[in-house]
């Protein structure tokens, strides 16, 4: 059940993972999502304490955003500065970005197959119940960013590393949920949580 202490744990993990990395961002529409889909389900609790960890992230980086824009004419400094130079940006850009057709080519390598094979089961519990919750949606989110990644500049395989723990347990959770009531889902799950760890 949510709770005003888990919006704020979260909240601060969000927070600290904006401040961290930029490519942290895209867990954000994950979350926005998650709250909109619990909003639309009738969940308004789940959908306040998804809006509360919002806005505390967003608490927590907004002062860094300000500084770069005060400082160097652009809060998401380096991009959109003024003074950046164009040719050597898109020069360094393109040596040190993997391309995208690279990238997505080697998202199964970097999911691996435990965790394919976790995802895949959550999807098909999702289709086969024909219906979708705030698990889904984040799920859903969270694998959208991964294919959106290449697409941002400097993309590496690396940094989807950041949202393979998420789909990792959400998909655990969709799958174990629909399993609940058979005595082996626990173990089947527990298993591939093992191998994707």
């Amino acid at each position: 059940a949510p709770s005003r202490a888990r919006a704020i744990a979260l909240g601060l993990a969000l927070g600290g993972a904006l401040l961290a990395k930029y490519n942290a961002w895209m867990l954000l529409p994950a979350v926005f999502v998650a709250a909109a889909l619990a909003a639309r389900a009738g969940h308004a609790a789940r959908a306040r304490a998804l809006a509360l960890a919002l806005a505390i992230a967003l608490a927590i980086v907004a002062p860094w955003l300000v500084r770069n824009h005060l400082l160097f004419g652009s809060a998401l400094y380096p991009a959109f500065a003024p003074d950046l130079d164009h040719e050597l940006y898109a020069l360094s850009r393109a040596t040190f970005s993997t391309p995208p057709l690279a990238f997505l080519a080697g998202l199964p390598r970097t999911y691996g197959t435990p965790l394919l094979a976790l995802v895949a089961g959550a999807l098909a519990v999702a289709a086969w119940r024909r219906r979708a919750g705030w698990r889904e949606g984040f799920l859903a989110a969270s694998l959208i960013a991964t294919l959106a990644m290449p697409f941002a500049p400097y993309a590496a395989e690396r940094h989807v590393n950041l949202l393979l723990p998420v789909i990792a347990l959400l998909a655990a959770s969709i799958v174990a949920r629909a399993l609940a009531s058979r005595a082996w889902a626990a173990f089947v799950v527990s298993a591939a949580l093992i191998l994707v760890a």
